[in-house]
């Protein structure tokens, strides 16, 4: 899951058309009325070998040039006017799954309208591919552009809200709220992040060999004769590459009302920016020409804003630099800029400065090493080495960013800068894995049913289930290494009144057996927090107690639902400590909706674990034991509730030290015992692995 936000709907199968001389294009959209949901719309096209670049991918300036088009339709069928790309936000394109793309596959482009801000518009666009033979599928990338409406006159014109409708289209509707409050300090922030950076010494000026070079978009002549010098000649340019191009609007190249297509815009960009990167790539690649082809890919577009229009006869010039060499990538950057003819190059006014992160693959498709570029390479512009010191700031803000929509790496490293990206991606976390369909179901225990004598000893003595609590897992979530954990309770407290108790760290202790210690560490804004929890071992030698660092974040709904979430992160106010064991999470928390009839609330909580950290692996069995261990927190909280929500609000009151104890003692038993005879007793029914746990989560008394 790559940078972003959101998730959508599952797509239709689309039947293979040939046609001799242009790909099918189907285009299915969504009636707009009040109540019937976000706008939708679905381009389709087959990919054949006049959309490959010379390596044979997909060209990223075709696929850039689609997307656009998909997401102005899915703008003007809910606006109902003509609409302009105002900007679009990062988005990137894993070399493992772009390179898939084949010809004669399908390439679904889903474009829907996630939200309306008087005269803009959110629209999401999600790419997929489909073997037409085999029906599988594959995300290529997915993406987030802003439109503006405008009238007869080119002002900006007023739209109509849009209305979302299932659960699914509300939180896209709420996430998107979420994004713009972001895009709005996006600028901010990665200026006060450049600001801070220490600048390198001074060095003497380089003269440049090679690096201006004005040319047409496939270079000039003299152009062409540096491409041809050898290997070794190129790699001793120790100079990072910078070249012009222009080129001319022509009326294919507009929309339908004259204005250049944003997505022209950014395709004349990627192929600017691929052969710049060519260029720099003869220069950088370390140890040399490979022995095999090698091939430049644009790995990731950061966002896009759009300045100024431009039109049909206009020159767009673009001037490019590669700004910075990594160890596996580099960064170009591209202003492009437009005049008319009668105007000159003296009436230029600015359309737009973009970042691209472009890769060297080798035959294989891997990335190749590069020599990272040093502050002396920059030569004597006196804006080069500002540019190659501000580079390293884009990048740690990427790889920050990476690591918020990555499940391989479960804490965060915290950062004051993006601390609103974090908290909303904590949530979009949460409500991302409520969204499973494939739910294993563990156990079902509703209101007043025999509850197996184990949980009866942990529910305070009762033998009747308190409440309706069914018990899920998904296994090996989002294909990797995951095991999550879903239980679902209905209880007849308020939503607001559980949110309370909910969101406090200080009295999670009330109901949860297993807290040995949760404290507030800061407070972030009226919505988020930075907390610290202590929980008490439960299996193996007992040991030391496990420590969480995490970032809490909720958000209350128009729907009078709330959300609840928190994950791990690393943070210098929590430093891991030799009296404690530090544990990681990935996003998980509690959804709190409100019951039909208005009265009670529908809880559901859900847990995303590592499973090699916690030494269980991603099958029944390792998901009932799991199960097992949340069970008591679960039957406290409903205890606790039905007591009264106030209860337990100094954190201690919900539940006495003589009672936490005794339940703490009664778990580790049966937990050990359980353990112990799974091991033993291990047999496969109807592939779920049985042993106690199974009778224990099954509702049998045995």
């Amino acid at each position: 899951v790559v940078g972003a936000f959101g998730r959508f709907c599952q797509h239709r199968r689309v039947a293979k058309v040939a046609s001799a001389r242009a790909p099918f294009v189907r285009v299915m959209t969504s009636p707009v009325a009040a109540g019937q949901g976000l706008p939708v719309v679905t381009v389709t096209k087959i990919i054949d070998h006049s959309h490959l670049n010379a390596d044979g991918m997909l060209s990223l300036s075709t696929l850039l040039k689609w997307m656009d088009i998909t997401a102005c339709l899915a703008a003007e069928l809910h606006c109902r006017k003509m609409s302009v790309t105002i900007s679009m936000d990062e988005v990137s394109f894993p070399a493992e799954e772009y390179g898939k793309v084949a010809v004669g596959q399908a390439l679904l482009l889903r474009g829907q309208v996630n939200n309306a801000f008087n005269t803009s518009m959110e629209v999401g666009v999600l790419v997929t591919s489909e073997a037409l033979g085999t029906g599988a599928t594959a995300t290529v990338c997915l993406a987030f552009f802003i439109f503006v409406a405008i009238d007869e006159s080119g002002g900006k014109a007023r739209v109509e809200p849009v209305v979302p409708v299932t659960f699914e289209e509300q939180h896209e509707f709420a996430l998107a709220a979420e994004r713009r409050k972001v895009r709005i300090k996006r600028r901010q922030v990665e200026k006060t992040m450049a600001s801070r950076l220490l600048p390198s010494p001074p060095v003497s000026p380089v003269t440049l060999r090679g690096s201006a070079v004005r040319s047409s978009q496939f270079g000039s002549t003299s152009a062409a004769r540096t491409s041809r010098r050898s290997w070794v000649g190129a790699r001793a340019q120790e100079t990072l590459q910078s070249m012009d191009t222009t080129q001319l609007v022509l009326p294919h190249h507009a929309n339908h009302h004259g204005n250049t297509f944003g997505g022209q815009i950014m395709a004349w960009m990627a192929e600017f920016a691929s052969i710049l990167s060519s260029r720099q790539a003869k220069a950088s690649l370390a140890g040399g020409r490979p022995a095999g082809a090698v091939q430049v890919h644009i790995e990731a577009i950061d966002a896009l804003h759009f300045i100024s229009p431009s039109k049909t006869g206009d020159r767009i010039s673009l001037h490019g630099h590669v700004t910075r060499v990594f160890g596996t990538s580099m960064e170009v950057e591209i202003s492009v800029r437009a005049y008319d003819v009668a105007g000159g190059q003296e009436s230029a006014r600015h359309i737009n400065n973009g970042f691209l992160v472009v890769q060297v693959l080798g035959g294989d498709g891997q990335p190749l090493a590069l020599r990272p570029s040093r502050a002396d390479m920059t030569g004597d512009d006196p804006e080069s080495r500002p540019r190659h010191e501000a580079a390293a700031s884009r990048e740690a803000v990427r790889a920050l960013r990476r690591q918020m929509g990555s499940l391989q790496a479960g804490a965060m490293t915290w950062s004051e800068d993006l601390k609103e990206e974090m908290c909303i991606c904590n949530l979009w976390g949460v409500l991302r894995i409520s969204h499973v369909d494939e739910w294993h179901e563990l156990a079902a225990m509703p209101r007043g049913s025999p509850l197996p004598a184990p949980l009866a000893a942990l529910n305070a003595g009762s033998d009747v289930s308190p409440a309706d609590i069914a018990l899920s897992a998904n296994l090996c979530t989002w294909g990797l290494p995951l095991l999550s954990i879903r239980g679902c309770l209905s209880v007849d407290t308020p939503p607001p009144l559980v949110f309370e108790l909910l969101k406090s760290p200080e009295r999670r202790a009330a109901w949860d057996v297993l807290l040995k210690e949760g404290r507030l560490v800061r407070q972030i804004g009226p919505d988020n927090a930075i907390v610290h929890e202590v929980f008490e071992p439960l299996s193996g030698d007992l040991g030391r107690p496990h420590d969480y660092a995490l970032i809490s974040s909720w958000r209350c709904e128009s729907d009078g639902s709330y959300v609840i979430a928190s994950r791990s992160i690393v943070v210098e106010e929590v430093p891991p400590s030799p009296q404690y064991q530090r544990g990681e999470v990935l996003p998980s928390g509690w959804w709190i909706q409100p019951q039909t009839d208005g009265t009670g609330s529908e809880l559901t909580y859900v847990i995303q674990m590592r499973a090699e950290l916690l030494g269980v692996g991603t099958d029944i069995a390792s998901a009932r034991k799991v199960a097992f261990s949340l069970m008591p927190s679960l039957l406290g909280l409903v205890r606790l509730l039905q007591c009264g929500a106030g209860a337990g609000a100094e954190g201690q009151e919900g539940l006495g030290s003589d009672l936490r104890q005794d339940l703490l003692t009664k778990m580790r038993t049966l937990f050990h015992r359980g353990s112990s005879e799974t091991k033993k007793n291990e047999q496969v029914v109807e592939g779920a692995t049985t042993g106690p746990f199974v009778s224990l989560l099954s509702g049998s008394r045995g």
